[in-house]
C-alpha cells in the first residue's frame, strides 16, 4: 500500500467529520477567545454546561432577539456583542450535539445545519474581536442613521439632544447663581419647538442629577 497523498488524506478528513467533531472545534474556539478577552479557563463552566443542562436552549431564539436590539439599540449593542455572539454560537453548538445524540449518532441536515448556524456566529465573533474599529464604525453609522430617523419623525427629539449636549458643555457654569435659569432661557429661545419651558427646567434637573 502506498504512501497517501495530499489529496487522500483531504478527502478522509473530510469523511470523519461529523456535527459533533465541527461543533467540538467551534466550542475550543470560543474557549480560546474567551480565554484571550476575558483571562478565564472557564468557558465549559460559564456557557456549554449551562446551555446543556438547560433544555430550552435555542440559538434561533437568541440570534432573533440579538438583531431586535441591535435595530432598536443601534448604538449600544456593541458593548455586548462579542458575548452574545459567543452565547449564540454556542448555543447552536449545543443544538446541534443534541441532534445528533438523538438520532443515534447520525449526521441528519438539521445537526449539519445547527452547526453551520454555530460556525456562522463563531465568525461574527471573530469579526468584532479582530476587527473592533471597523465594527464600532458600522454600528456609529448605524446609530446615526437610526437618530436621523427619530428626528425626522420627531423633531423634538433633536432639540432635547442639542440641550444635552450644551448642558454637558457647559455644566461647570451651573454652579453660579442664576445661571440654571438663564440656561433654561436662552434654550426656550432657540428651541421654539419645545413649547414649554417646564420641559426644559425639568430636562435640565434631570441632567443635574444624572452629572453629578
Amino acid at each position: 500500500m502506498g504512501a497517501i497523498n495530499d489529496n487522500e488524506l483531504r478527502e478522509m478528513s473530510i469523511k470523519m467529520r461529523t456535527p459533533i467533531t465541527e461543533a467540538a472545534y467551534i466550542l475550543d474556539e470560543l474557549a480560546n477567545i474567551y480565554m484571550e478577552l476575558h483571562g478565564k479557563d472557564d468557558f465549559v463552566e460559564i456557557f456549554f454546561k449551562k446551555m446543556w443542562k438547560d433544555e430550552t436552549t435555542d440559538g434561533a431564539n437568541m440570534a432573533e432577539e440579538f438583531k431586535r436590539s441591535w435595530d432598536e439599540n443601534p448604538g449600544e449593542i456593541e458593548i455586548n456583542g462579542g458575548g452574545a455572539c459567543m452565547f449564540i454560537s454556542c448555543a447552536y453548538c449545543v443544538q446541534a450535539m443534541r441532534e445528533y445524540k438523538a438520532n443515534d449518532d447520525q449526521p441528519t441536515n438539521l445537526a449539519w445545519a445547527y452547526t453551520l448556524e454555530a460556525n456562522t456566529w463563531h465568525h461574527f465573533l471573530k469579526n468584532i474581536v479582530t476587527s473592533d474599529k471597523e465594527m464600532k464604525e458600522i454600528l456609529s453609522n448605524r446609530a446615526s442613521q437610526a437618530a436621523k430617523a427619530r428626528y425626522a419623525k420627531d423633531p423634538k427629539q433633536k432639540c432635547i439632544k442639542e440641550i444635552e449636549e450644551k448642558f454637558i458643555k457647559d455644566k461647570g457654569k451651573f454652579e453660579r447663581r442664576g445661571y440654571g435659569a438663564k440656561f433654561v432661557k436662552e434654550m426656550g429661545e432657540q428651541y421654539p419647538e419645545i413649547e414649554s419651558y417646564k420641559t426644559i427646567e425639568k430636562l435640565v434637573t434631570k441632567l443635574k442629577k444624572k452629572n453629578q
